[in-house]
């Protein structure tokens, strides 16, 4: 089946476009809800092109309102009625990137590209899903460490292939006799030391002079993370310690997403944003975070104003996209890995478009021929010189 061009749709599709558009501002279920509705009659009367190309548009009106999630099983449903249809591949790709799935909107151009290896700027926006992955990367979130209070010591559990692991508890430093006694019930990625990029949970049972920890969100599996937490001579000492983990890891929470490289995040902008689009969230952000509101922050304000200078500014836009301050971050499995002698986007290029590099393993043949060289630097300044003379206006007036 041929992709659906970008004819009109009928009558009865288009008013249900224009009803989800003011719909969706107040309940975007219902208006994705109208759309499926009226591909499926579409589709169910043999129009699956035009089906396909409601669903696409229905995506596109659910992206520029945030509604990312509804946007997003629309356009499965299209490339299920037609897998090929390249412009749901892209879509499909700019929203993963609103998404802030960069990963994913990589593999979804890589898809695109893999079946229309001409599709405008395809390069331009992979070399700009590449550079958002590899920033994505370089702003996990930082690991939380809290120093152990007196009568406080880390149990070290670590990995264990089994469901159940019984650790020896240490004898409590600097206290003669001490021992530790309180563990926390429940170990989870708010009170385990480390990072918190993990979902797995344990219980933890104190017995004489051990304690055991048992998965329970996973049971019969065994888990990988070098599992690490505070256990105490008293309860209350423990209480105090996992109150302050926690206080520090609200900070770290609150702090972590003015510090990512990401201005698209920042503003909270799609990835293909109008200057309208711009300015209304910059204005909205430094209103709500400005430091002589209630609730603001010096940080946030600084970080939303440095965001809007470079995204409202076209020569820091491209070079931002481009990635070209990424080059020595680039990942091992891209050509050129981190070579930071080679820019970023060329590094993409060669990777997803090796066909526009030729293959020269004993360097340039011309090298050795001078004359070669000078003949086709002659025919180029000659094909310029006839290019320059036919657009040239007293040429157009003769003819």
């Amino acid at each position: 089946m041929t992709a659906p061009s970008d004819a009109e749709l009928p009558a009865e599709a288009e008013a249900v476009l224009s009803h989800a558009s003011d719909l969706v501002r107040t309940d975007e279920a219902a208006a994705a809800h109208a759309v499926r509705a009226a591909a499926e009659s579409l589709s169910s009367h043999g129009q699956q092109a035009a089906a396909a190309q409601l669903l696409l548009r229905g995506t596109r009106l659910m992206r520029r309102q945030r509604a990312l999630d509804a946007g997003l099983g629309m356009l499965d449903e299209a490339l299920r009625l037609i897998p090929n249809y390249t412009a749901a591949l892209f879509e499909r790709a700019l929203l993963l990137l609103d998404m802030q799935r960069a990963a994913d909107a990589r593999a979804a151009l890589a898809q695109l590209v893999s079946r229309a290896r001409a599709y405008p700027r395809a390069s331009e926006w992979l070399t700009f899903a590449c550079a958002q992955e590899v920033r994505a990367q370089l702003s996990r979130p930082r690991a939380v460490e809290t120093a152990a209070h007196d009568g406080c010591q880390v149990v070290f559990v670590g990995p264990s292939a089994s469901p159940t692991k019984v650790v020896r508890l240490p004898p409590l430093v600097g206290r003669e006799g001490g021992a530790l006694r309180a563990c926390p019930p429940r170990v989870h990625r708010h009170n385990w030391l480390g990072g918190h990029e993990y979902d797995d949970e344990f219980a933890a049972t104190v017995e004489e002079g051990s304690v055991t920890v048992a998965r329970v969100d996973l049971l019969g599996e065994g888990w990988g993370l070098p599992l690490h937490f505070f256990c105490c001579a008293e309860a209350e000492a423990l209480e105090r310690m996992e109150n302050e983990t926690a206080a520090a890891r609200l900070a770290e929470a609150e702090a972590a997403p003015w510090r990512t490289d990401d201005h698209y995040a920042v503003l909270g902008v799609p990835c293909d944003f109008t200057m309208a689009e711009l300015k209304r969230n910059y204005r909205s952000l430094s209103l709500r975070y400005h430091p002589d509101r209630t609730g603001g922050s010096d940080v946030a304000f600084v970080r939303i104003a440095k965001a809007y200078e470079c995204l409202s500014d076209d020569a820091c836009r491209r070079a931002f996209d481009a990635g070209e301050a990424l080059s020595h971050h680039a990942p091992p499995w891209m050509y050129g890995g981190n070579d930071p002698g080679m820019p970023f986007s060329e590094k993409v290029e060669r990777h997803f478009f090796k066909e526009r590099f030729p293959f020269l393993p004993f360097g340039d043949p011309l090298d050795n021929h001078p004359a070669m060289r000078e003949k086709v630097r002659q025919e180029d300044k000659a094909a310029r010189e006839a290019a320059a003379k036919a657009s040239s206006p007293e040429l157009k007036s003769e003819l």
